[in-house]
C-alpha cells in the first residue's frame, strides 16, 4: 500500500476529499452500507466513515490498510488522485502569481 502522508503533501485538503469520493464510490459498487462496512473494519465507525468519505476526516495509513482489505482500493487510482490535487496546487500558484505579476 502507498503512504498517506507522500500522496497528499501537496494539497492535503483537496486529496482527502478526493480520497473520501472514491472510498464512497468503491464502497457503493460493492453494495455495502456504511454501516456494514463498520462492521467489518471494526475501528472506525459508521460516523467516522461518513466523515471520510466527505473529506473531513484524514485517514491514517493503518486506516486506509484495513479499508483497502474490503474495498480492494486501486493504488494506481490513489496515485491518480495525488497527481490530480498536486495540478490543481500548481495552477493555484501560478494564478497567485499572474495575479501579482501580471504580463
Amino acid at each position: 500500500m502507498v503512504n498517506i502522508n507522500n500522496l497528499s503533501q501537496f494539497n492535503p485538503p483537496e486529496f482527502f476529499k478526493l480520497l473520501g469520493l472514491y472510498i464512497k464510490l468503491r464502497r457503493t459498487e460493492l453494495n455495502l452500507s456504511l454501516g456494514e462496512l463498520s462492521s467489518k473494519v471494526e475501528k472506525l465507525t459508521s460516523d467516522q466513515l461518513a466523515q471520510i468519505e466527505s473529506g473531513s476526516l484524514r485517514i491514517s495509513d493503518e486506516e486506509l490498510a484495513v479499508l483497502n482489505q474490503y474495498l480492494c482500493l486501486d493504488s494506481g487510482e490513489l496515485l491518480n488522485i495525488a497527481k490530480i490535487t498536486q495540478v490543481k496546487k500548481i495552477m493555484e500558484i501560478n494564478r497567485e502569481i499572474n495575479e501579482h505579476f501580471p504580463k
